[in-house]
């Protein structure tokens, strides 16, 4: 008889950052669109702190959010493919691993993008686009403009990777809703981040925040 137990998986420092992030992202997309700039701007800022953290979790955050904890070989993925190798953890398995990262890579271009953007016809000026010349805050507007539809792409090729899961009883929502999921009780236990240390790095990541918008606002 299998016998199944309940372990947490993600913690409240991922499941935080997965739906402020999809919330964010809705927010972007609507001010982008109807040209909402100054608002854009701090959801913007509010991305670039989120990432902060995701980035300071994924050093010192609990064993499945870490990103040695996902990040595999390429052939580890090959292999994967192939049905050759079983993923044991709890988290991300291989694909989901890279998939992680392409997202982190695709919202870093942005940000960078969007601090040095300008379109002077549509009075929009990033916080840093005073910095660099005319030709180069086109460059970073046509880059910004091109990486959001590649953005949409990746949520679009996220999205079906979990409704196939589902279909494969795999249920990816309930986790990240709840922290939990039913495993065996062969499998390990995963390892928990002290809370406050979660705590403190919030707070780390709210006051990087807080500062950068300081600064831009010295800079506007």
């Amino acid at each position: 008889m299998e016998i199944k137990k309940t372990v947490v998986v993600w913690d409240w420092s991922i499941r935080l950052f997965h739906w402020l992030l999809v919330l964010l992202v809705s927010l972007l997309y609507i001010t982008g669109n109807y040209l909402f700039f100054p608002a854009h701007m701090y959801l913007g800022i509010a991305v670039m702190t989120l990432f902060f953290f995701r980035i300071l979790i994924g050093f010192f955050g609990s064993q499945e959010s870490k990103f040695i904890s996902f990040i595999k070989h390429p052939s580890i993925v090959l292999n994967y493919i192939r049905g050759k190798y079983t993923h044991q953890g709890l988290g991300h398995n291989p694909i989901g691993g890279y998939s992680v990262l392409s997202f982190i890579l695709i919202f870093l271009i942005m940000i960078i993008s969007g601090l040095f953007c300008a379109v002077e016809d549509d009075y929009i000026y990033g916080p840093l686009s005073i910095f660099v010349s005319s030709e180069i805050n086109d460059s970073f507007h046509s880059i910004h403009v091109v990486f959001s539809k590649i953005l949409l792409f990746a949520i679009a090729l996220h999205v079906i990777a979990i409704f196939y899961y589902l279909f494969k009883k795999n249920n990816l929502i309930k986790p990240m809703i709840t922290g939990k999921k039913s495993i065996d009780t062969i499998q390990q236990k995963i390892e928990q981040a002290p809370s406050v240390r979660l705590i403190f790095l919030l707070l780390l990541s709210l006051v990087y925040g807080m500062s950068c918008m300081y600064l831009f606002f010295i800079v506007l």
